[in-house]
């Protein structure tokens, strides 16, 4: 469950730690990282959705960091991975922290929102 969890949160999640400033969209649908590297993402309230069941956590913060590939002409898929993924999240019996497990998660970029945060 854990795993579906993270899963679920890690489209957002990178899209935080990539940011509108960091990539640019070319018009054949290659991808322009720079610097590349590590990344890494911090939010707030994060809403964790299990997609087999439709089981909701809220949690008060989450945290990813992982690498992107540098370079120009690249495709979106593969160009990074996520290497931490972890959550604090209230639940009847406190809060508790949960790391992702079947990590590293490959990143792969198809798109991107250009409007400014």
């Amino acid at each position: 469950m854990r795993a579906a969890f993270g899963a679920a949160v890690l489209a957002g999640a990178a899209a935080l730690a990539l940011g509108a400033g960091s990539l640019v969209a070319a018009a054949a649908k290659t991808w322009t990282v720079s610097p590349g590297g590590a990344i890494k993402a911090n939010a707030g309230k994060t809403t964790l959705t299990d997609t087999t069941t439709g089981s909701v956590l809220n949690c008060a913060s989450s945290k990813i960091s992982g690498t992107l590939k540098h370079g120009g002409g690249l495709t979106g898929t593969g160009i990074g991975s996520i290497t931490t993924a972890a959550y604090d999240c209230a639940t009847p019996i406190g809060v508790i922290q949960l790391t992702a497990r079947g990590l590293p998660w490959h990143l792969n970029l198809t798109s991107y929102d250009a409007t400014p945060a």
